[in-house]
C-alpha cells in the first residue's frame, strides 16, 4: 500500500477513535494518550498527523458535519418542490439531531462550544454549502424579497426548530409517534407548514413560537 494511502488511512482511523472518545465526554475529559491507545498508535505519533488536541477537535467536528451533509444535501438539492425539498430537510435533520450517534453527539458539542473552542470560523465554512443549497428554497416559500443576512437568519432559524424538536423526542410521546410515523415525514411536514405558513405571512412579523405547533410545548407536569 502507498505510504500516502497508509498515511490518510491512519489519519481517519485518529479521527474516528477520537470521535467515539470526545462524543460522550467533551474535549476536556478525554486525553491524547486514550486516544492513541484507541488508535493503537504511539502518543508521539498523533503529533505527526495533528500537532494539538484543539486541531484534532476541529477535525473531530468537521468530518461529524460533513457526515451530516452528506445525507442532507443530496436530498435539498434534488428537483422538487421547495415544500418537498423542506419537508426533506426536516425529516433527515431532525433524525440526525435525535441519534445517538458518535457524530451527532459530536455535533451537540459543537453547537454549545462553537465559541469556547474556536469552532464558529469552521462552521462558517461547513455551513455554507448548506446555506446555499436552501436559500432558493427559502426566496421561493417568502412573500418577501430578502437580503442575504436575512435568509441566513431564517436558514438558522430552521436548524434551530428542528435542534429543538428532536430535544422534545424523549420527553413528549405525541411527538416521539409522528417521528416514528412514515419514516419521520408526518413530523417533518407538520414543521413545513408551520414555517410555510410563517414565511408566507411575512417574515418581519413571523414568530417561530409553539402557538403554531402546540407539541413543541414542553409537558407541564402534574403535582400530586
Amino acid at each position: 500500500m502507498p505510504a500516502k494511502t497508509m498515511a490518510t488511512d491512519k489519519r481517519a482511523l485518529i479521527v474516528k477513535c477520537a470521535t467515539e472518545l470526545f462524543a460522550p465526554r467533551g474535549f476536556d475529559k478525554v486525553s491524547l494518550k486514550e486516544i492513541a491507545g484507541a488508535a493503537r498508535i504511539l502518543p508521539g505519533s498523533l503529533y505527526h498527523f495533528f500537532p494539538s488536541k484543539q486541531t484534532l477537535y476541529i477535525a473531530v467536528v468537521n468530518a461529524a458535519f460533513e457526515f451530516h451533509n452528506d445525507q442532507l444535501l443530496p436530498a435539498i438539492e434534488k428537483r422538487d418542490t421547495p415544500h418537498n425539498r423542506l419537508v426533506q430537510f426536516f425529516s433527515i435533520l431532525t433524525r440526525l439531531f435525535a441519534g445517538e450517534s458518535p457524530q451527532s453527539r459530536i455535533i451537540d458539542r459543537a453547537l454549545f462550544e462553537a465559541r469556547d473552542r474556536g469552532l464558529a470560523p469552521l462552521a462558517r465554512e461547513i455551513f455554507e454549502r448548506l446555506h446555499e443549497s436552501m436559500t432558493p428554497v427559502i426566496r421561493e416559500l417568502t412573500s418577501e424579497t430578502l437580503d442575504p443576512a436575512a435568509i441566513d437568519l431564517i436558514i438558522s432559524h430552521l436548524f434551530g426548530v428542528a435542534y429543538g424538536t428532536a430535544k422534545l423526542l424523549p420527553i413528549h410521546a405525541q411527538l416521539g409517534a409522528k417521528l416514528a410515523s412514515a419514516g419521520g415525514d408526518e413530523l417533518a411536514r407538520d414543521l413545513t407548514d408551520m414555517v410555510e405558513s410563517m414565511l408566507r405571512g411575512g417574515y418581519a412579523n413571523a414568530a417561530f413560537d409553539s402557538a403554531r405547533a402546540p407539541w413543541m410545548r414542553r409537558p407541564q407536569t402534574r403535582r400530586t
